[in-house]
């Protein structure tokens, strides 16, 4: 998993590629927004972490799209 953290892994050099893993991302504050895009017990997680943010956190305002198109 050269150059990827935790939920990230790269294929070969020249294929330019990287996969990235929802559930198995830190939870941290900087893989929140992904986290939002998971599914189960990691959204709901991510929600309540969300939920418990100042109102004027950044990550608020980027994720309302996906909760006002009920995406979630």
């Amino acid at each position: 998993m050269p150059g990827g953290g935790r939920g990230i892994y790269e294929s070969p050099p020249l294929q330019w590629t990287r996969l990235v893993v929802v559930n198995e991302l830190p939870v941290a504050r900087d893989t929140l927004l992904v986290r939002l895009l998971g599914a189960g017990s990691v959204l709901k997680q991510a929600i309540a972490e969300l939920q418990s943010l100042p109102a004027e956190a950044p990550e608020r305002r980027l994720s309302r799209c996906r909760f006002w198109y009920g995406y979630a």
